[in-house]
C-alpha cells in the first residue's frame, strides 16, 4: 500500500471518529433535554414551594353551659353569677340566659348548683316564665362545658317571700348533686320594679 493511500485512510478514519464523537454528543444533549423538560431524574425545575399555610387555626371554643327543660320550653345558655354588694345572688343581665352562683357546685358535682333567671321583662316573658308550671317528676337537663350532660329531675317547688328567703335550705350542702332553680313571683312592690317573692324549685340527680 502506497504511503499517499495510507494518509487518506487516517484522515478519512479521524473525520469518521469525529463525525460520531459529535453524534454522540448532539444526542445525549437532545435527551437530556427531553427528560429535564419531563421531569425526569437528571434534573427539572426546582420543585415550587408549598404555599405557606400560615397561621394554624385556632382551636374551637368550648361549648357554652346550658340548662334545658323540655316541660316547659327551656333552653337557655348560662353565665356566672357573683353576689352583690348586700350579700344577695346577682342575677343575668340577659333576659333570655340563666346564671350559676359561680361560688357553689357546677351542676353534677356534689352539692346544691344555684341557677336563677328572670321571670320576665318590662316587655315580655324571661326565661323562667313559666318554672311555675314545674311538677314533680319533670325532667332537667345540664350540658357543662366539658360536653358532659347531666339530667336531674324535680322533686318539689317551694315559694317565700324575699325577705325571708330560705338561704340555709338552698345553700346548704348536700350528699348528692341537686339543683336550686330559682326566679322572682308574687306580687310587685310599690315600685312595680320589684317581686316581693321568690319561687325555688328543687331538683337532685338522676
Amino acid at each position: 500500500m502506497s504511503t499517499a493511500l495510507r494518509r487518506r485512510l487516517s484522515w478519512a478514519a479521524v473525520v469518521a471518529g469525529l463525525a460520531l464523537a459529535v453524534g454522540l454528543a448532539l444526542w445525549l444533549t437532545a435527551e437530556q433535554q427531553r427528560t429535564t423538560g419531563a421531569g425526569g431524574v437528571t434534573g427539572g425545575a426546582a420543585p415550587a414551594e408549598a404555599p405557606d399555610p400560615g397561621p394554624e387555626p385556632a382551636g374551637l371554643a368550648p361549648p357554652r353551659p346550658r340548662l334545658e327543660i323540655p316541660s316547659i320550653d327551656v333552653a337557655a345558655h348560662a353565665v356566672d353569677l357573683g353576689l352583690n354588694r348586700d350579700g344577695s345572688l346577682e342575677v343575668p343581665k340577659d333576659y333570655d340566659e340563666v346564671g350559676v352562683w359561680k361560688r357553689g357546685p357546677d351542676p353534677g358535682e356534689r352539692g346544691p348548683a344555684v341557677i336563677a333567671g328572670h321571670v320576665d321583662s318590662k316587655s315580655a316573658p324571661a326565661v323562667f316564665y313559666r318554672l311555675r308550671k314545674l311538677r314533680r317528676g319533670d325532667r332537667v337537663r345540664w350540658e357543662g362545658e366539658n360536653g358532659v350532660s347531666e339530667r336531674f329531675v324535680v322533686t318539689r317547688t317551694e315559694e317565700h317571700p324575699k325577705a325571708e328567703f330560705p338561704t340555709e335550705k338552698v345553700y346548704r350542702k348536700t350528699r348528692r348533686a341537686e339543683l336550686r332553680l330559682i326566679t322572682c313571683s308574687g306580687p310587685a312592690d310599690a315600685s312595680r320594679r320589684r317581686s316581693l317573692d321568690n319561687l325555688i324549685v328543687f331538683a337532685r340527680r338522676v
